[in-house]
């Protein structure tokens, strides 16, 4: 899940229609969720982490960020889950 969603985040760098952003958002908060409830070992930072990006992209309650702070989020978020993803190898 992490993979998939690094990929739609770098993706949301270029312009695209709302549509996707909308789904990225569902993506990205189910997935944060997932990774809490499919890993029981994760210390409690990185639940913190999940959980701060699980509000963050949130589908329901938007955050009212510009679309250069979006972009930036969306990078930063994409780091982290790539480097969740090579600390598990």
């Amino acid at each position: 899940m992490l993979l998939i969603n690094t990929v739609l985040l770098f993706f949301a760098l270029l312009p695209l229609p709302y549509g996707y952003y909308i789904l990225l958002r569902f993506t990205v908060c189910f997935g944060s969720v997932y990774e809490i409830i499919t890993n029981p070992t994760l210390n409690k930072d990185t639940i913190f982490i999940f959980i701060a990006i699980a509000v963050l992209y949130n589908p329901i309650i938007k955050m009212p960020l510009g679309k250069p702070i979006w972009m930036i989020v969306n990078v930063l978020t994409a780091i982290y889950f790539a480097y969740q993803l090579y600390r598990r190898r």
